[in-house]
């Protein structure tokens, strides 16, 4: 069945390039040792040629061949002689034995095709074999990357998803502490508008008091400027406390949002280690 698309076109010629790799070497092998065969044949069938051959060189391929080919010559010399002398009957003979000979020479040559081929197919199936378990396990390999990308996906999710989950916890944290600030900033200036309001009460007393007491005006000027100091001093005492709260108010603000960043980190790293 001829290829249809283009995926099964390319892997055809791969396959047919690979199968002819393959299959030269083993042809190639095949058709030296059929000469190899025929010429030991040929130094079989020339013994008497050889015979008169020096010993003492050694016979090349091409010198047994015109070897073969001369002593052809001088057969059929001889069998066109014969023929000329022999019956048909005899003629007849050396026929069939000539057919016999060409149908055993044939036979052969088949005999080694069949066994040519058959190892070739051997050999194809083998490649086949081999490419076919290649593809597996480039196909378990594909499988296992995909996998580990799907797991790494999976735990970078998962890490993400602590990371998120740790900064809405710093961010809650931090939305308390600035809560319980603004608190602290709010009660700071409720203090200081009482102590501002005492400071005026006190001063509102001084003036009644100086009004009523006319008689003793150096004296009550003297009391009035008094308590006016001591108003002024606990004013500004007052004054100095409610900036020492709103400083240790601010302190405390600091302090927690610190704590908070640490708390964030320790967090950070836990998910980092998990």
């Amino acid at each position: 069945m001829e290829p249809t698309t283009t995926s099964d076109m390319i892997y055809y010629k791969e396959h047919l390039t690979l199968s002819n790799k393959l299959r030269k070497p083993v042809v190639e092998k095949l058709r030296r040792d059929r000469i190899n065969s025929s010429i030991e044949q040929l130094k079989s069938l020339l013994d008497p040629e050889i015979l008169n051959h020096p010993p003492d060189t050694k016979l090349e391929k091409a010198d047994i061949l015109e070897m073969t080919v001369c002593y052809l010559r001088r057969q059929q010399q001889n069998q066109e002689g014969i023929s000329s002398t022999c019956s048909p009957h005899v003629n007849q003979a050396i026929v069939g034995v000539v057919a016999a000979a060409i149908v055993g020479v044939v036979a052969a040559a088949i005999v080694s095709v069949v066994v040519a081929a058959a190892i070739v197919s051997v050999v194809v199936a083998a490649a086949i074999v081999s490419v076919v378990v290649a593809a597996a396990i480039v196909s378990v390999v594909v499988a296992a990357a995909i996998v580990s990308v799907v797991v790494a996906a999976a735990i970078v999710s998962v890490v993400l998803a602590a990371a998120i989950v740790s900064v809405v916890l710093a961010a809650a944290i931090v939305s308390v502490v600035l809560a319980a600030a603004i608190v602290s900033v709010v009660l700071a200036a409720a203090i200081v508008s009482v102590v501002l309001a005492a400071a005026i009460v006190s001063v509102v007393l001084a003036a009644a008091i100086v009004s009523v007491v006319l008689a003793a005006a150096i004296v009550s000027v003297v009391l009035a400027a008094a308590i006016v100091s001591v108003v002024l001093a606990a004013a500004i005492v007052s004054v100095v406390l409610a900036a020492a709260i709103v400083s240790v108010v601010l302190a405390a603000a600091i302090v927690s949002v610190v704590l908070a960043a640490a708390i964030v980190s320790v967090v950070l790293a836990a998910a980092i280690v998990a």
